[in-house]
C-alpha cells in the first residue's frame, strides 16, 4: 500500500500493517477502508489526516485516527473529491434522459466518466437545492434503481442493474459487501400501489385503472399511494412503480 501526501507527493510504500478490511456498499458503490499500523512504525508521522492511501485497485483518503500504545488504527474513505467538489449551487435537473447521460453532465469537468452502463430507462432528476457530482451520482442510482462500481485509480464508474454473480466475480482484499439491512416486519407492507405523477399522471391510460397489484406474499390489499412529480411519461411511472411495489409487497 502506498501513501501519498495530501499535495499527492509520493512518501513511500506502507508495510507492517494488518487487520485491514474494505468495506463496500453496493447501494452507493462507496468503500471504507480500515487497518492497524504500530504505534511506533516507522512511517507512522506519514499517516496523517487526508492523505492518500492507495491499494492495486483503489484510492481511499485517511479520515480518522484512533491511537493506541501499541497499534493506530486508521480509517479512510474513498477518493472521490473531485466529484464532490463539482458544486452546482441553485440545483440540477435533468428531464427523461439515461444515467449515462445525466452522470456525464453532473461530471463534466471532474476527470470522471462513466465507462460501462446496461441501463437504458430514462428517467428525471430534479433536485431544487445545492447539490455535488457525488450526491448526483447517489441520487441518480436511487432513482434509476441500480449500482455501481466505483474505480477510483481511472476516475471511471461501471454502472449495472444488479450487481451479482451473472457480473462476474469480484473479489477485493479483506472485502465484505454491504447493502442495507432488511428487517423482517410488515410495518411496510402493500400489496397494491397507486402510483402519481407530474399533472396528475396516472397508469390508468394504459393499463386501464389507476393502481397495480402484486399479490406474490399475501392475497389481502392493502393499498399505499406513492407520489413523484419528475415522472411525465406513463411507462417509466408503470415501470418503477411495480419495482417498487415488487420489494414493499413482501415481508
Amino acid at each position: 500500500m502506498q501513501i501519498f501526501d495530501e499535495n499527492k507527493n509520493r512518501i513511500g510504500t506502507l508495510t507492517g500493517f494488518k487487520e485491514r478490511s474494505i468495506t463496500t456498499t453496493l447501494d452507493s458503490g462507496d468503500k471504507e477502508m480500515s487497518f492497524q499500523y504500530p504505534a511506533t512504525g516507522e512511517k507512522v508521522d506519514a499517516l496523517k489526516p487526508e492523505c492518500y492511501l492507495r491499494t492495486k485497485t483503489d484510492e481511499f483518503v485517511l479520515k480518522q485516527i484512533d491511537e493506541s500504545d501499541d497499534f493506530n488504527t486508521y480509517t479512510a474513505t474513498l477518493n472521490v473529491e473531485e466529484l464532490e467538489s463539482k458544486v452546482f449551487t441553485t440545483g440540477f435537473e435533468m428531464i427523461e434522459k439515461t444515467i449515462r447521460e445525466c452522470l456525464e453532465n453532473a461530471f463534466a469537468g471532474t476527470g470522471w466518466s462513466i465507462r460501462n452502463c446496461e441501463i437504458t430507462k430514462r428517467r428525471t432528476i430534479r433536485e431544487t437545492d445545492q447539490q455535488t457530482g457525488w450526491t448526483i451520482l447517489q441520487k441518480a442510482l436511487s432513482t434509476y434503481r441500480c449500482e455501481c462500481i466505483i474505480d477510483t485509480l481511472q476516475k471511471a464508474i461501471d454502472i449495472y442493474d444488479r450487481i451479482g454473480e451473472d457480473k462476474g466475480a469480484y473479489f477485493i482484499e479483506g472485502l465484505n459487501l454491504k447493502k442495507v439491512t432488511r428487517k423482517s416486519d410488515t410495518y411496510d407492507f402493500y400489496t397494491r400501489i397507486y402510483p402519481i405523477g407530474k399533472d396528475g399522471l396516472t397508469p390508468e391510460t394504459v393499463l386501464g385503472k389507476d393502481y397495480i397489484d402484486n399479490h406474490q406474499y399475501s392475497n389481502k390489499v392493502k393499498a399505499c399511494v406513492w407520489k413523484d412529480e419528475r415522472y411525465t411519461v406513463v411507462q417509466s411511472l408503470i415501470e418503477d412503480a411495480e419495482a417498487k411495489l415488487e420489494e414493499i409487497s413482501k415481508p
